[in-house]
């Protein structure tokens, strides 16, 4: 009868698998990275920084501006016998000005090496959240993954139990069994069906999330691959890759170097000097040219202290900016070293697991031979049952949290 009953689970599963789609992780992540808002936004501010950085770099370059002036009544003074009189009348002017920055003690280069860090520090934190959202996404596949298959174990651990309450059931009614070891299955039974439910529920907020990441609907015969939950990664000097790798240090050591320049820049408070050249054409009592070519400085004698208390101020930013720095290393060196700890003790659960499901399973068979023979109650076969249960979950839930501290590690290393 179990042969039978194992055949027509076997049959039932074959032909929905058929019918299944199968959502793959790496399609998952890549529609994710394509679709949502927050990717959007990030590669917009990438681009904003650009800007920016070109905004800063135009200052280097010649200013040329065209001022035009029309008067409708404008004062001239006009020199006769008595001496100067005034007289009033219309005028305009054309003026074509340019200049040009000469020297500014280096300010200007230093702000733009400060935009130019702070474009790259964008670009590194749009890949950086790329891999937020990937790890994300590795997460709510692998939990959607877990609910899938702790469904099919409690689904098979409750058809067993419904097969040894049919059995118990019979011999009560042949008069071998008492009504309580049947009784006692059907308890089994309904707590079977909660844990089921349980997971049912679990596994559509994680499908529902995963959709929503997505921007797109998973029908009820989206199936994931649970290959997945062994993934595995060699541990072999994975923390040195990781410091020299990890995107957050790196972007750390950008906001230093970009500090430093904007430090350089504020230090460099000693004014400007700028070539400055015109060309009128004036249109009054009299019409003329005017030229005009000159050097032109600007010059702070006093302000209160104000630009050397921006230099100070943008010097403890630079060390602070370094501090920091020291201080991403320190706690993603703790990271990894907490993570691969964690991957070590998860393999040997594993291996537990492993040993004790086929324990589980061996006794499995003395125990049901044992319970038809009336040598064993139902109670050691509930026990027998349970440890099988319990072993195949043990064994899930170790592959599942070992995944996750895995996609945590590939978090923090830039490959």
């Amino acid at each position: 009868m179990q042969a039978r009953l194992l055949k027509i689970i076997s049959l039932l599963f074959v032909c929905g698998f058929v019918n299944a789609k199968v959502l793959s992780l790496d399609s998952a992540i890549r529609q994710t990275l394509q679709q949502h808002p927050d990717l959007k936004a990030f590669a917009l501010k990438v681009r904003a920084g650009q800007i920016a950085k070109d905004i800063i770099t135009s200052t280097k370059y010649p200013q040329v501006n065209l001022k035009l002036n029309y008067n409708f009544k404008q004062t001239y003074p006009i020199q006769g016998r008595e001496g100067f009189k005034t007289t009033l009348h219309s005028g305009s002017s054309e003026t074509l000005l340019f200049k040009q920055k000469i020297y500014d003690f280096g300010k200007t280069n230093a702000l733009i090496r400060a935009a130019m860090i702070d474009t790259d520090i964008a670009s590194l934190s749009l890949k950086d959240l790329k891999k937020l959202f990937t790890y994300r996404v590795k997460l709510l596949y692998a939990n959607a993954t877990l609910q899938s298959r702790a469904i099919k174990i409690k689904q098979a651990n409750l058809r067993l139990k419904k097969l040894y309450y049919k059995r118990a059931l019979a011999l009560y009614k042949q008069g071998v069994k008492t009504k309580i070891d049947s009784e006692r299955f059907l308890i089994e039974i309904e707590r079977a069906k909660d844990d089921i439910a349980q997971s049912k529920a679990n596994y559509q907020k994680a499908k529902s999330s995963l959709a929503l990441y997505m921007n797109r609907k998973l029908g009820n015969n989206v199936r994931f691959n649970s290959h997945i939950l062994k993934h595995y990664i060699n541990l072999h000097n994975i923390s040195k890759k990781i410091v020299n790798k990890n995107l957050q240090i790196a972007i750390a050591d950008k906001k230093v170097a970009k500090s430093f320049q904007e430090y350089k820049a504020k230090k460099a408070h000693f004014g400007t000097i700028n070539l400055t050249a015109s060309y009128s054409h004036i249109n009054g009592l009299n019409s003329y040219n005017s030229k005009q070519v000159g050097l032109e400085a600007d010059i702070p004698i006093y302000d209160g202290g104000h630009l050397s208390k921006e230099a100070e101020l943008a010097k403890v930013n630079y060390q602070i900016a370094k501090l920091q720095k020291a201080s991403k290393v320190i706690s993603t060196k703790e990271d990894v070293q907490n993570l691969i700890l964690d991957i070590k003790r998860y393999n040997q659960n594993i291996q537990t697991a492993k040993a004790e499901l086929k324990y589980s399973k061996d006794l499995k068979q003395v125990i049901a031979a044992r319970y038809k023979e009336g040598l064993v109650t139902y109670l050691e076969v509930l026990d027998t049952i349970d440890e099988i249960y319990n072993a195949r979950l043990a064994l899930l839930l170790s592959y599942y949290q070992r995944a996750v501290l895995i996609y945590k590690l590939e978090y923090l290393y830039e490959k």
